[in-house]
């Protein structure tokens, strides 16, 4: 219990010491909160009406925003997703994976005889300094959960994405803040196949399974290996860069990880790379006025460049501008390269958002094909591509979405198929674009 002793001092609850009388009204003005316990709370009256907010007082507090978006977790680190809720959220996250692991099976000799299979999950982590820290707490949530983690460190989106689906993995969780201020940070968790868990539909279940208490399903903790994900990955990306004439090409990110991928990749073309380095910030590549489109466009002009591209921190969004500098639309991009994926697979059906359902329509049943609403959550697009056997999934949001060995959102899948489309016409990329 707080006591006011004859010097005029102070003693905060849970404390021993005395404070000055300063020192408490500056933690009565920045919420301190022992002082929600503190008999003399009262004293916040006399505090300048500046830094003393009525609105916010001690017996009552704000509720804590939901951590939970549409995507996955995001926060502020240490001010709103710290380690010990990061450790939280993946152990919810294993016990959902253990909830839908095959009974009576076994894994590698590990677990001989045990009632379910310890699920294998893929750990990753982008490029942001809060992220190492939060990476190390969720994969001490997965560990005491009996899950085993497989490391692939430091890594982009699609690479992790990737490593999911080759590893043949019950599920994955990836530390990144893409699409918010430097300060946030997060996670973004997939199934099995890479399939993305978003609010609408099993993130509401992961949801739920973090607020509350958790019994671990196993004694036992699971393993850690590493595994160099970006090596078969890479390696993978080469069928896609077929034929291409000497293309200059400008390319613009705020990752550097996405930028050396990027040269790794065209060391072996005949095009020439002009990387284009960007700050971390909220942005969107699909609108002309951007600023770090036009910066872009003012490269490529200068430079001469037949194309530029920007791909955003999550190596998924991605914007076009042309050889003259001026935006290519994502609408105009599915156009001419949604015609040779029809070519190989007569029937098949096309995921439209809806701007660009009706103008592509009349086009994709002239080449054969069904075209269907685009859903709006990740979840729901890899399942209804699965579902129907899609080639595509898109058109407006520059999130272009493509069956690989699965459902995959990867921004260098569609720059490959933007040079191969540019190379195959052998005419300006405006041109091309105009359609």
């Amino acid at each position: 219990m707080a006591i006011e002793t004859s010097t005029k001092e102070y003693i905060c609850p849970g404390e021993r010491h005395p404070i000055s009388r300063s020192i408490h009204l500056a933690r009565l003005a920045a919420f301190f909160p022992p002082c929600r316990d503190c008999p003399l709370r009262e004293d916040s009256r006399h505090i300048a009406p500046r830094t003393n907010s009525p609105a916010s007082p001690f017996t009552e507090r704000p509720p804590r925003r939901d951590l939970f978006v549409a995507e996955g977790v995001r926060g502020v680190f240490l001010n709103e997703l710290t380690r010990g809720l990061s450790e939280t959220i993946a152990a919810a996250f294993a016990a959902l994976l253990w909830e839908d692991s095959p009974i009576n099976g076994r894994n590698d000799g590990i677990d001989r005889g045990a009632r379910h299979v310890r699920p294998t999950v893929i750990a990753g982590y982008d490029e942001r300094p809060s992220a190492p820290s939060v990476f190390s707490s969720m994969v001490a949530g997965l560990r005491r959960t009996g899950c085993h983690v497989i490391e692939i460190g430091l890594a982009t989106k699609p690479c992790f994405s990737f490593a999911v689906d080759h590893l043949h993995a019950s599920g994955g969780i990836f530390v990144t803040g893409s699409g918010c201020e430097p300060s946030w940070t997060g996670m973004d968790f997939v199934g099995a196949t890479a399939r993305p868990l978003s609010l609408a539909s099993s993130l509401a279940r992961l949801r739920d399974l973090a607020q509350r208490p958790l019994s671990r399903p196993s004694r036992n903790a699971g393993t850690q290996r590493t595994f160099q994900a970006a090596i078969p990955y890479e390696a993978s990306l080469g069928k896609h860069f077929e034929d291409l004439r000497p293309l200059s090409v400008a390319c613009a990110s705020p990752s550097s990880l996405v930028q050396q991928t990027v040269e790794r990749v065209f060391a072996s073309l005949p095009c020439k790379l002009l990387a284009v380095d960007l700050p971390v910030r909220i942005r969107n590549p699909v609108h002309r006025r951007d600023a770090d489109v036009l910066r872009l466009s003012t490269v490529v002009r200068e430079s001469k460049a037949d194309l530029g591209v920007l791909i955003d921190d999550d190596g998924q969004r991605c914007g076009f501008v042309d050889e003259r500098g001026r935006h290519v639309s994502p609408g105009a991009i599915a156009r001419f390269i949604v015609p040779p994926m029809l070519a190989k697979s007569s029937g098949s059906s096309v995921l439209l958002e809806s701007g660009a359902f009706n103008e592509m329509r009349p086009l994709v049943e002239a080449l054969g094909g069904r075209c269907q609403p685009c859903p709006d959550a990740c979840e729901d697009i890899a399942k209804a591509m699965a579902d129907s056997s899609a080639v595509y999934a898109g058109g407006d949001a520059g999130r272009h979405w493509f069956v690989d060995t699965f459902p995959t959102n990867d921004a260098l899948i569609i720059l490959a198929k933007v040079l191969v489309a540019s190379s195959q016409a052998a005419v300006p990329f405006s041109e091309l674009a105009a359609g």
